[in-house]
């Protein structure tokens, strides 16, 4: 009888990883789909806003002292409102330029 160390070497455990892996990220985005909302709206925290934007929390810091981005602030915890944030996104939207007008 041969004795067998399963590790991560061995092919069925590694692709074992991998699934579970994509269980879990499918979990988290399931999960924050379906966050409660409140009339309606999806309010986001600084570290959803700064994952979901790939920003630092500084600079969304720095964005909202500018008045770039609309924000509540309650008891010292700050909050997106998503829609607002979409609405933000869409109005600084740049369309590249027409190839005819670049020769």
């Amino acid at each position: 009888m041969k004795n067998s160390l399963l590790n991560n070497s061995d092919p069925q455990v590694a692709e074992l990883f991998r699934r579970l892996e994509r269980i879990k990220v499918t979990f988290e985005r399931l999960e924050m789909d379906n966050r409660q909302r409140f009339g309606n709206e999806r309010f986001l925290n600084d570290k959803e806003l700064s994952e979901k934007l790939k920003l630092s929390r500084r600079a969304l810091q720095d964005y909202r002292a500018a008045g770039i981005f609309p924000y509540y602030l309650i008891n010292g915890k700050v909050l997106y409102k998503e829609s607002e944030i979409e609405q933000v996104l869409q109005s600084a939207r740049r369309s590249a330029p027409d190839i005819d007008d670049l020769v």
